[in-house]
C-alpha cells in the first residue's frame, strides 16, 4: 500500500510540474507571437512599413511623370519652364518646398500629413554646388530622412552683375543705371534692360542690399525724384529675382516692366511703397509672405497698383 501512494504522490508530481512547463512555455510562446505581431519588428509595424514605403514610392513615381508632362508642355509651346515653379503654381507644391501628396497622387494618402517640424511630409530639397539636383525626400514620423530620388536638375543663375546697378550705402537701396549699350531709355522715368533675367545681388561691393529704389537713380528724371524710389524699371525683364536681405520696396520699384509675369516678394520685406508693380500690363500672380488678411503694417495700402488691362492674381501664404 505504502509503495502504491509513493508512486501515487510522484504522478501528481511530475504532472504539476509538467503543468507548470507548459504554462511557462504558452507563456512564452504568447510572448513571442505579442511581439511578432505588436513588435519593433511586429507584422502590425511591418505592415504598416509596407504602406510607407508603397506610397513613398507612388508619390515620386507620379511626380516625375508630372514633371515630364510639363517639360513636354513646354516643348510644345516653345517656352522656358520653371519645373519648381510651376509644381507650385499647380498646386502640387508648397511655398515651403512641401509635396501635397493628395494632390500628386489623386488619393487619400496615409502618408505626408504632417509638416517640417513634426515630420511624416514629403519635400524637394536642392542638393548640389554647380547644378542644383533637386530631389524628393520623406521625414518619417521619427524625423528620419528618406532620399527618395532626384527629380530634376536646375543651373543655378549667376546674380546680373554689380556693373548693372547703382547703389546707396546709406540707405542700402539699389537700382539699375544707364551704362553703355546695356540698355536704353524708352521713356524719361524708367529703363529697358536687354536681359530677360534680373537677379538682384544681395550684396553690392560687398555692402548688404536692403532697399529696392533709390531716389534720382536714374538720369534725367529730376521730375519724379520727390514722388518715386526707382528701381527695376526693365521693360524687357520676364524674371525677376529679390534676395532675401531686402527689407524694403520703394515706390515704383517694378513700375513698367511690361514683360514681367509673376514675382515673389521675399519674408523679409517688411516695409512696402505704393504702386511698386504699376503698369505691369502682363503681370499673372505676385507671391506674398503674409496670409490673406495679415497685410503687415509697414505695406502701403495701395503696394501693388495697377492698369486697366491687368489680370494679376495674389497668392498669400499658407
Amino acid at each position: 500500500m505504502k509503495t502504491q501512494e509513493k508512486v501515487k504522490k510522484s504522478a501528481k508530481g511530475i504532472t504539476l510540474i509538467a503543468l507548470i512547463i507548459t504554462v511557462i512555455i504558452m507563456l512564452i510562446l504568447a510572448g513571442v507571437a505579442i511581439n511578432m505581431t505588436i513588435g519593433d519588428n511586429g507584422i502590425f509595424k511591418k505592415a504598416a512599413d509596407t504602406v510607407v514605403i508603397h506610397e513613398n514610392a507612388e508619390v515620386y513615381e507620379q511626380l516625375g511623370l508630372k514633371i515630364v508632362d510639363d517639360e513636354l508642355g513646354s516643348m510644345l509651346e516653345n517656352t522656358e519652364l520653371d519645373k519648381l515653379s510651376k509644381l507650385k503654381n499647380d498646386g502640387y507644391v508648397n511655398a515651403d518646398n512641401t509635396v501635397n501628396g493628395n494632390i500628386v497622387t489623386k488619393a487619400n494618402l496615409k502618408t505626408g500629413k504632417g509638416n517640417m517640424e513634426n515630420g511624416d511630409v514629403y519635400v524637394i530639397e536642392a542638393e548640389g554646388s554647380e547644378a542644383s539636383d533637386y530631389y524628393l525626400i520623406y521625414y518619417t514620423e521619427d524625423k528620419e530622412r528618406r532620399n527618395l530620388g532626384k527629380l530634376f536638375e536646375i543651373a543655378q543663375i549667376e546674380p546680373t552683375p554689380e556693373d548693372y546697378f547703382d547703389f546707396d550705402p546709406e540707405t542700402g537701396g539699389i537700382s539699375l543705371k544707364n551704362i553703355g549699350n546695356y540698355y536704353k531709355h524708352s521713356k524719361d522715368f524708367y529703363c529697358e534692360l536687354g536681359l530677360k533675367t534680373i537677379i538682384i545681388p544681395s550684396t553690392y561691393k560687398g555692402q548688404t542690399v536692403t532697399k529696392i529704389g533709390m531716389n534720382c537713380a536714374i538720369p534725367n528724371s529730376t521730375e519724379y525724384c520727390s514722388v518715386a524710389e526707382l528701381g527695376i524699371n526693365a521693360g524687357d525683364a520676364e524674371k525677376i529675382v529679390i534676395p532675401n536681405t531686402v527689407t524694403k520696396i520703394g515706390k515704383w520699384a517694378f513700375k513698367n516692366c511690361n514683360n514681367l509675369k509673376e514675382i515673389t516678394i521675399p519674408d523679409s520685406v517688411i516695409e512696402v511703397g505704393s504702386e511698386i508693380l504699376d503698369e505691369c500690363f502682363n503681370l499673372e500672380k505676385v507671391y506674398v509672405p503674409f496670409k490673406a488678411g495679415e497685410q503687415p503694417s509697414g505695406w502701403s495700402s495701395n503696394w501693388s497698383g495697377g492698369g486697366t488691362t491687368d489680370k494679376r492674381q495674389i497668392i498669400y501664404k499658407d
